[in-house]
């Protein structure tokens, strides 16, 4: 491999230092020599940990994007000139594949099982969705098939998606990523769990905030919610919940103090509900939270209990019941010393299993068969 090949990460979606593109991918591409640059919505260029920031306009929702930022994605690309180009979003497919037709080296970065994005999504009639789903499945094989690689996020996109060529990597953290030097044990700290991440109502945050309130007031305990509402006016609803006067709301927080949050929290919560896009999706916050030693308080989906059970780290819930999400956290609380051994092996289960340095190294073998040895 030559020195230090140029690579070009691109998003019209995601944020300029969303966890998987950014704290995973390009800082673990920078750190193997490459020179990394991540084309995405921001107000200035900027480096950051050896990652070249470039910034794409700002746009608030789909039809703003469509204006104001895809046209522009293609040429500025162009004139990165890269080695490799590694787009992240479905609305970027044309895209990879006119960079493919002009030669240029293209991988495509899976995030989501889109065709079961369709089966749950709101603006889309009810009737119409299976065709919908349908459609989107189609589009991303068709504009995929000539790409150099694929990766994806999660196994069953992994499996659908030219699995010859397509790598899973899923969203583990980094072993120490979020640990702090000298954490607390879990029996002093405050009476408080934590959600980090989309705070929206399909995530389970009604019920979460609903579970709350049917604490007994003796445990004195409290939600903790760090992430953007999604939608915006979705906060207010939530406001008006009983539970929410045991809530602290963080809004978006950075990782640093992310790793303060954690470390003040008894448990952790991902309380997804059972759509169908969460039947194959695995959260990354809960890798996060074992990997800092909090117990897990998750949905009792499937493929999270036939991945997580063994390792004795999990409470499984019924996300559309407040009442299992509250008797959960009543456990994690009155138990801190059943709390502190089911942390202690999710920490052992992140440095044997669920971790990024693990799977970075399957990204940067990615990388070496598309460039082919150059």
């Amino acid at each position: 491999m030559a020195d230090h090949p140029r690579v070009l990460h691109i998003s019209s979606v995601h944020t300029p230092f969303d966890t998987r593109i950014f704290e995973r991918e390009c800082r673990a591409l920078a750190t193997a020599g490459y020179d990394v640059a991540y084309l995405v919505q921001h107000d200035r260029e900027e480096v950051r940990n050896g990652v070249r920031i470039v910034p794409l306009p700002r746009a608030s929702g789909r039809r703003q994007r469509r204006r104001l930022v895809l046209p522009q994605v293609l040429p500025m690309a162009l004139e990165h000139n890269a080695a490799v180009y590694h787009l992240h979003d479905p609305e970027l497919l044309p895209t990879a594949a006119k960079l493919k037709r002009l030669g240029r080296r293209v991988i495509y970065d899976a995030h989501e099982d889109l065709g079961r994005q369709m089966l749950g999504r709101a603006t889309i009639p009810v009737p119409a969705r299976p065709l919908a789903a349908w459609g989107a499945g189609w589009m991303e094989k068709h504009y995929t098939k000539p790409l150099d690689a694929l990766v994806a996020a999660h196994p069953v996109v992994a499996e659908r998606l030219w699995p010859e060529k397509c790598t899973l990597l899923m969203n583990y953290p980094y072993t120490n990523e979020l640990t702090l030097a000298d954490p607390t044990p879990l029996a002093d700290r405050p009476c408080c769990v934590v959600y980090a991440g989309g705070i929206s109502a399909l995530r389970g945050i009604t019920e979460m905030v609903d579970a709350i309130a049917l604490l007994p007031a003796d445990l004195a305990a409290r939600l903790v919610l760090a992430g953007p509402a999604m939608p915006e006016s979705y906060l207010e609803e939530l406001k008006a919940r009983p539970g929410w006067s045991r809530v602290d709301y963080l809004g978006n927080v950075e990782r640093q103090r992310l790793r303060e949050v954690y470390g003040s929290a008894r448990a952790g919560l991902v309380c997804f509900l059972p759509t169908a896009h969460h039947m194959t999706s695995f959260p990354n916050k809960i890798f996060e939270y074992l990997s800092v030693g909090l117990p897990v308080i998750a949905s009792d989906l499937p493929h999270w209990r036939a991945l997580l059970e063994g390792a004795r780290c999990v409470l499984f819930v019924d996300p559309r019941d407040p009442r299992s999400v509250a008797e959960a956290v009543a456990r994690v609380l009155r138990e801190p010393s059943e709390a502190e051994e089911m942390g202690a092996r999710g920490v052992a289960a992140v440095k044997e299993r669920f971790n990024w340095e693990a799977e970075s190294r399957k990204l940067l073998a990615v990388y070496e068969r598309v460039l082919g040895g150059q």
